[in-house]
């Protein structure tokens, strides 16, 4: 519905430009947050897409910001919500491309330290999707 589409919208948006003015990082942030967190409770049949492209527009706010968005970041809480976007990713029914979309470019060693991934399950997850596809040995 409307949530997906403004969601769709926005995180395009940070894919695009994802640098934001310190002056209003903070409310910016938080407002994102409210809008990404639904996502987490959503049901597991939903295309990893979504997610995927959630987590990657959080990387490139955190990688091409000033070190005031970045604490503005951790403080609305949008790096434990990327992790939890990326556990809840591993879980869905995915595809060899979505698979591939998980692994390019993620590095899970962080995610794997963090006690939400080891509660989560998260290790059996990445194991499973391996599984999942034996014969890509590119994953």
């Amino acid at each position: 519905g409307m949530h997906a589409l403004a969601t769709e919208q926005v995180l395009s948006h940070f894919d695009r430009d994802p640098l934001i003015h310190p002056s209003g990082g903070g409310q910016v942030l938080r407002s994102l947050v409210q809008l990404l967190e639904p996502l987490v409770d959503a049901s597991p049949s939903d295309s990893p897409s979504t997610y995927l492209q959630a987590v990657r527009a959080i990387n490139r706010i955190a990688n091409q910001n000033a070190d005031t968005v970045r604490s503005f970041l951790k403080e609305a809480g949008m790096l434990d919500l990327r992790d939890g976007l990326l556990i809840h990713s591993l879980k869905l029914p995915l595809t060899v491309e979505g698979a591939f979309a998980i692994m390019q470019g993620f590095s899970f060693e962080w995610v794997a330290e963090k006690p939400a991934f080891r509660e989560a399950n998260g290790l059996a997850h990445l194991l499973h999707m391996f599984h999942a596809f034996p014969e890509q040995y590119d994953l």
